[in-house]
């Protein structure tokens, strides 16, 4: 969930774990990742205002082709590691990759391999390696001085990125683009394992409980409380 705030002027990410076990409009409880299977955007919306108050306004979706096209586009993206990761992969012959703490430059197969990769962490390390990829595309777009360029790039983009925000939107809020330059603007907050525990359903699948309490104190720091 991305929260831009001009009153605040700051920007704010927000991830959810996939297998969070929500309340579904109609569908009685699930993993928050199979709202959209089930009714879409509309549905996703309703899952985020019934279960923690928030409607979002718009969505932007991207396949993993895309996703690496998109990387690719940007001439590849420096990213900060922070530990060690090691998981299989197809990038390297031996079929086992390990990337060690420090700063790598990533192309687009290995920012979506470093993205996804689980098998030796969890969903709320994914979770925070995800942003950190999401932050360095942005950095590396902005150091190709986009921002002016944004009515053609979002034409150009449109063929990786499924969204319902409009370019009359996004131009609404180039007067924010100055300050999220700045990227200590930019606030970082996630459901962690603070906020959530492993739970069984009946049916035998492997979710992850919230408490919402917890979750609640932690979207009202991230949304409605200035830095």
């Amino acid at each position: 969930l991305l929260s831009i705030n001009p009153e605040y002027q700051t920007g704010t990410l927000i991830s959810f774990p996939r297998d969070l076990y929500v309340s579904i409009p109609g569908y009685w409880s699930n993993r928050i990742n199979t709202a959209w299977a089930l009714g879409g955007w509309q549905k996703v919306q309703e899952v985020f205002e019934t279960n923690f108050g928030i409607k979002p306004d718009y969505y932007m979706k991207v396949h993993f082709d895309g996703f690496q096209d998109i990387v690719e586009s940007l001439g590849g993206i420096d990213v900060e590691i922070t530990e060690t990761l090691t998981d299989t992969c197809n990038m390297d012959p031996s079929g086992w990759c390990t990337f060690e703490p420090g700063t790598m430059h990533m192309d687009g197969e290995t920012a979506l391999w470093y993205s996804r990769s689980r098998m030796t962490t969890s969903n709320f390390d994914r979770n925070r390696r995800t942003q950190d990829v999401i932050m360095a595309m942005a950095k590396k777009a902005m150091s190709l001085n986009m921002i002016p360029k944004i009515p053609e790039l979002y034409s150009h983009y449109r063929e990786y990125i499924d969204t319902d925000m409009p370019l009359t939107a996004v131009l609404q809020l180039m007067p924010m683009a100055s300050v999220l330059t700045d990227f200590n603007n930019i606030r970082h907050f996630a459901v962690d394992s603070s906020m959530a525990y492993d739970w069984i359903t009946w049916e035998g699948s492997m979710v992850l409980m919230p408490d919402n309490n917890a979750i609640t104190q932690m979207l009202n720091e991230a949304l409605y409380r200035k830095k």
